[in-house]
C-alpha cells in the first residue's frame, strides 16, 4: 500500500484531517503577477511546496 492510501486509511475517521494527494509535476507554483497574495498564506504555500519537492510530503495543520 502506498504513503497516501495508508494515511487515508488511517486517518479516515477524523474529520479534522484531509489527505490530499498532489500530483502537480514540473508546474511553477510561484505567483504569476496576478492579485496580491497575502504574505503568510504566500510564506506557508512555499513551505508546503519545498517539502513536496524535498520530501514528496507535507504536514499542515489547519486552524479553520
Amino acid at each position: 500500500v502506498n504513503l497516501y492510501e495508508y494515511l487515508r486509511e488511517k486517518f479516515a475517521d477524523d474529520p479534522h484531517v484531509q489527505v490530499v494527494l498532489d500530483r502537480r509535476v514540473g508546474q511553477d507554483r510561484r505567483p504569476d503577477g496576478g492579485p496580491s497574495i497575502e504574505r503568510r498564506a504566500a510564506h506557508r504555500r512555499l513551505a508546503i511546496d519545498q517539502a513536496l519537492r524535498s520530501r514528496g510530503l507535507a504536514v499542515v495543520i489547519s486552524t479553520r
